[in-house]
């Protein structure tokens, strides 16, 4: 017997990436190319970028990114089973 997994996807349009990112305050360093890969350091373009993990501390949200290089998806799978 084969089991499926099911796995919610959440996307998010190009319009809410940017309200998103200027809610948090890292507009500017994602224009500037100032935002890296959690996992390998590339910086984060609009092209590369595959994920975006929030981190909720004290009440404040930041966001880090994951891009598409397979070996980052890959950790990210990993340290979020």
């Amino acid at each position: 017997m084969v089991e499926n997994k099911q796995s919610n996807i959440k996307a998010i349009l190009d319009t809410d990436l940017e309200k998103l990112l200027k809610e948090t305050k890292q507009y500017n360093a994602f224009v500037d190319g100032e935002l890296q890969c959690a996992y390998c350091g590339t910086t984060i373009t609009i092209d590369n970028l595959s994920i975006i993990i929030p981190i909720i501390k004290e009440g404040h949200t930041t966001l880090n990114f994951c891009c598409d290089n397979a070996v980052c998806l890959a950790k990210f799978r990993k340290d979020y089973e």
